[in-house]
């Protein structure tokens, strides 16, 4: 037992305790062979499931029947990327091939992998870590689309009650900076990635400190949502033409 969880240990403990079920080097995973003595096998040969009383207790476990959810599969791959894109950028050139060679390699693992929609992971304020392609928004009005490179940053801003996106690129740091403004709506019902978004520009302002010119813009495309995961957090979304960004919540990048 002392390679399981320590909670199902405590759990196999108090049921020895509690009526005799288990007996002392009992293997976690042999299954209940004798439902009429409620007693499970000492042996260490697995034995086949009985119906409705075969319940391998490792297996519920990891199944979630105590109340515990599977792990994301992909969580490994998930942290590697977070890990490149929030340290410091290589010194040398074949360092900064090396890496981005990495994350379009994560980036295509994870896509791939897919996985269930979680709203949580749209909610506030997000920022733009890694790019491949122009944004969304670029695609639609980009006059002051940032540069390769750039020390500016990137944001969506989106609020799921109201279907409500505010996107912003900074044009010299924080103070200055244009946004692009709007809704957005699920196509669909959709309860697992790929899920794809439609968003719809409606205006737009540039703001140099405590001015801010109004923009008549409005545009519209469509976003996927091809990955995320609440517990790291990290999400990637895919634009109308194959452009694809990562991004992390903006409380995260900005402790970076």
């Amino acid at each position: 037992l002392q390679s399981f969880n320590p909670r199902l240990k405590k759990l196999m403990a108090s049921l020895t305790m509690a009526g005799g079920l288990l007996r002392p080097g009992l293997a976690p995973c042999h299954m209940l062979r004798d439902p009429t003595r409620q007693r499970f096998e000492t042996s260490t040969k697995l034995v086949p499931p009985i119906k409705a009383r075969g319940v391998c207790l490792a297996q519920a476990w990891g199944a979630g029947l105590f109340g515990r959810k599977p792990k994301n599969p992909m969580r490994q791959q998930t942290d590697e990327l977070y890990d490149l894109l929030t340290t410091d950028a290589p010194t040398t050139k074949s360092e900064a091939k090396e890496r981005s060679a990495r994350v379009r390699s994560l980036m295509g693992e994870l896509v791939e992998a897919g996985g269930a929609y979680d709203a949580k992971c749209m909610q506030g304020k997000w920022q733009v870590v890694h790019t491949q392609g122009p944004l969304l928004w670029e695609q639609i009005w980009n006059p002051f689309k940032s540069s390769k490179g750039s020390p500016n940053r990137n944001f969506q801003d989106f609020d799921v009650k109201s279907l409500r996106v505010i996107n912003s690129s900074e044009l010299r740091g924080p103070d200055n900076y244009v946004t692009a403004d709007g809704r957005f709506e699920p196509e669909d019902d959709t309860t697992t990635l790929p899920k794809r978004f439609r968003a719809f520009i409606q205006e737009g302002n540039v703001v140099f400190g405590e001015t801010v010119i109004k923009l008549p813009i409005k545009g519209e495309g469509f976003f996927d949502v091809v990955y995320l995961d609440p517990k790291i957090p990290l999400r990637i979304f895919r634009g109308n033409n194959g452009s694809m960004a990562v991004q992390i919540p903006e409380s995260l990048a900005s402790s970076q």
